[in-house]
């Protein structure tokens, strides 16, 4: 993920320099520094190559998420598990996810809710609706963390803003339970939270 917001740099850095570089080409009368020019058309064909370099290694992590949800559809829950480790520890949030959702159900090796939790996080601070609902259900039920209704329902909240509707129920829910203030409080985590995400 971080591949694809340094990618969006560069190309908006690409054209900069070739403003720059079409300015200085237009006054080259003007501008006595000839090498200012040859280091702009420089860095401009570093720029290029390098973007380059990061849409191979998107594509590259693309085709392996496809193998990895390809083996985890066919239940080949091993290498999935192997597949999507490798992605996930690129930063990739949906290999995260699904790699905690592997670790919270035990699916190609041993069941761990600390991981599951720890990987869950992982995508849900890079914004993963599905995370961060999966995340309010770990809360909830206190699989890998302590039982914490408040950061439970923060999490629902989160991922309800994000669009995954099915985090309504369960706020439906806590929301009769818990107390205005703790609810208050939720929000207004949830709120500087939504501040921090990408």
């Amino acid at each position: 993920m971080a591949a694809i917001y340094i990618k969006i740099v560069l190309r908006y850095a690409c054209i900069y320099l070739l403003k720059i570089t079409k300015v200085f080409l237009c006054y080259s009368d003007v501008v006595p520094n000839h090498s200012m020019i040859n280091n702009c058309r420089i860095l401009l064909v570093s720029f290029i190559l390098l973007s380059g370099v990061l849409d191979s290694q998107a594509s590259a992590i693309s085709e392996h998420i496809a193998e990895a949800i390809s083996a985890y559809d066919s239940e080949d829950y091993v290498s999935a598990r192997r597949l999507f480790k490798d992605i996930a520890q690129q930063g990739d949030p949906v290999a995260q996810r699904y790699l905690a959702q592997l670790y919270d159900k035990g699916q190609g090796g041993v069941k761990d809710y600390v991981k599951a939790v720890e990987w869950y996080k992982k995508a849900a601070k890079q914004n993963d609706s599905k995370a961060q609902y999966l995340l309010g259900v770990k809360y909830v039920n206190g699989h890998g963390v302590a039982v914490d209704e408040k950061l439970a329902y923060t999490w629902f909240a989160i991922a309800f803003n994000n669009g995954y509707e099915q985090a309504a129920s369960p706020l439906k829910v806590l929301n009769q339970s818990l107390s205005m203030s703790v609810r208050q409080e939720a929000l207004q985590l949830a709120t500087k939270k939504l501040t921090e995400l990408p």
